[in-house]
């Protein structure tokens, strides 16, 4: 088993400590936080999602919800209407349920629970048609390899083939390659597409982006 060069990144306390903090500048001055990898990044998965579905009742399901930002999007711009986020950081949890009570009030629809994304993928009876992760990869990414077999499985077992799902992924540590590696695996999904369009950067005379979006659909497993 390959193991990764452990990052603060992947411990628990500092999430807790980041959206503590997230915490109290909402309180004091209404501050939501920042959308994770920018709002360009968001809205290209929202716009997908626009272009391409056309049911409001279809299940959502944003892996490592943070601010509930995406759910959010979801809501005002999509008028979706089955949207759940899971963080393992009770203080997301928290943060996200005061900005969705400020915002929504008694018309909230909008779903967050606290647990781990591995346990909540396994357990968990609902089925989802969006599966959608924003930086939690990333995160996983950053332990052992292990680990990605064991989410894409998860993963999959949470999507429903039969109504054309997908998992729209974004990363920060992985290009589009280096994402198909590891999902195209075992033919638990297939690619649909890349989503390009992003701030690019050159080095080494290689131009690339700073981020990537792969959208994958599942496959039917026997």
């Amino acid at each position: 088993m390959e193991e990764r060069t452990e990052s603060t990144l992947t411990k628990k306390e500092t999430w807790d400590s980041t959206f503590d903090h997230e915490i109290l500048n909402f309180e004091d001055t209404g501050d939501e936080g920042e959308v994770w990898f920018g709002e360009d990044v968001q809205q290209k998965a929202i716009d997908y999602i626009q272009d391409n579905f056309s049911a409001k009742d279809m299940h959502v399901l944003d892996v490592g919800t943070g601010n509930a930002a995406f759910l959010i999007a979801c809501r005002e711009e999509l008028d979706l209407e089955n949207l759940t986020g899971i963080d393992y950081s009770e203080k997301s949890i928290e943060l996200s349920q005061k900005i969705l009570n400020a915002k929504f009030g008694d018309d909230n629809i909008i779903t967050v629970k606290q647990g781990d994304a591995f346990e909540y993928l396994e357990e968990e009876k609902e089925k989802y048609t969006i599966v959608h992760d924003k930086g939690t990869f990333d995160v996983i990414y950053m332990m052992s390899e292990d680990n990605n077999h064991d989410y894409v499985k998860a993963i999959h077992f949470r999507m429903k083939p039969e109504e054309n799902s997908r998992l729209i992924i974004t990363s920060c540590n992985c290009t589009g390659s280096e994402l198909d590696g590891i999902f195209l695996k075992e033919d638990y999904f297939e690619k649909v597409e890349e989503i390009k369009g992003y701030r690019t950067m050159k080095f080494g005379g290689v131009i690339g982006q700073n981020v990537s979006t792969c959208v994958y659909k599942p496959l039917r497993k026997e």
